[in-house]
């Protein structure tokens, strides 16, 4: 979450609720900085409130049409987005329901995808449904933003300010901190939020001196054998394969020697995700020989940079066959 300026009548909220599911608020009050403030944390409080009250979880529009009947009987007016999300710790995959008011249309970034984020209410009634999407496949982002840093981002237009997201959010640089790719040295007109949820769940995180080969061929193994299990024998000629060539990268491009390297992995429904990722000073993949031998062995490749320094390369397994090249 950020914003600027502090206090302001933008807020978010994501709060877990029963049987597994997390409600996702974005609220706009009506108004500017610290006058809209006192609005805003009320507000916030009265969420609170509503969620650790129910008793089992809560309808989007049930939620919708009591937020409105709040801001009638206490004279505030705001603009809103909801949405509920529902969890498979098992795959990563997500159920999904959206529904808003006069807020801006947020981001829904799937599998390399931009969903429809969200369903739009009438002016004076939620009777319009929530808009759904059952089965949401990582890795995934929902990203909502205030009009006010779309409308600077664009210029005056919403539309261009969200393709100024978008670019951001789906490229490499995508982990950079709001701050900075935000461009916070421009004094705000108006208020300004983005909140970007994203799940990152893993089944197991290991981290280790790339220069140390023992090691190196521990975790190779350790890989291969989780999806020869899933995937069968094909798949797992392609980790022996890919999984060492990203390691060598990292040992030669991004550190020139050691250093950290961390691997962790994930089973996605009929497929396997692995993540390499280093603190190096250089880029661990060059567009040459090594991108092209895990291109060729893996399923489709992601290279985005970390912050404060480093790179992170992903790839999966059983996306589509093993030498196949996209």
């Amino acid at each position: 979450m950020w914003q600027r300026p502090d206090p302001s009548g933008d807020f978010f909220l994501v709060l877990p609720v029963q049987d597994k599911h997390v409600l996702v608020a974005a609220v706009d009050v009506a108004g500017h900085r610290s006058k809209a403030a006192p609005s805003a944390i009320y507000l916030q409080g009265w969420l609170r409130g509503w969620i650790r009250g129910l008793a089992v979880s809560p309808q989007l529009g049930a939620l919708a049409e009591t937020f409105l009947s709040e801001l009638k009987a206490t004279g505030m007016d705001a603009a809103w987005f909801f949405a509920m999300l529902t969890l498979d710790h098992k795959t990563g995959s997500m159920g999904y329901q959206g529904l808003s008011h006069a807020f801006p249309a947020p981001l829904l970034i799937a599998d390399g995808r931009t969903l429809e984020g969200t369903r739009e209410t009438g002016p004076h009634d939620v009777q319009v449904p929530a808009l759904s999407h059952d089965r949401v496949a990582p890795p995934w982002r929902l990203i909502a933003a205030s009009d006010g840093l779309l409308e600077r981002l664009g210029a005056g237009n919403q539309a261009r300010g969200k393709q100024t997201l978008l670019r951001w959010q789906i490229g490499s640089a995508r982990d950079e901190p709001p701050s900075s790719y935000l461009r916070t040295e421009i004094a705000p007109d108006d208020d300004e939020a983005l909140m970007v949820v994203t799940w990152n769940g893993w089944d197991e995180t290991l981290e280790f001196p790339v220069a140390d080969d023992a090691q190196r061929h521990r975790v190779v193994r350790l890989v291969r054998e989780r999806v020869k299990a899933l995937l069968g024998n094909a798949q797992a000629v392609a980790v022996d394969e890919a999984l060492p060539e990203a390691l060598e990268n990292v040992h030669k491009h991004a550190y020139g020697s050691d250093g950290p390297v961390i691997v962790r992995f994930r089973q996605e429904d009929q497929r396997f995700r692995v993540e390499v990722a280093d603190r190096g000073r250089g880029t661990a993949v060059t567009e040459g020989g090594g991108l092209k031998v895990m291109r060729h062995w893996a399923g489709p490749v992601d290279i985005r940079r970390a912050y404060p320094s480093g790179t992170i390369v992903s790839f999966t397994f059983g996306a589509q066959k093993a030498g196949e090249i996209e």
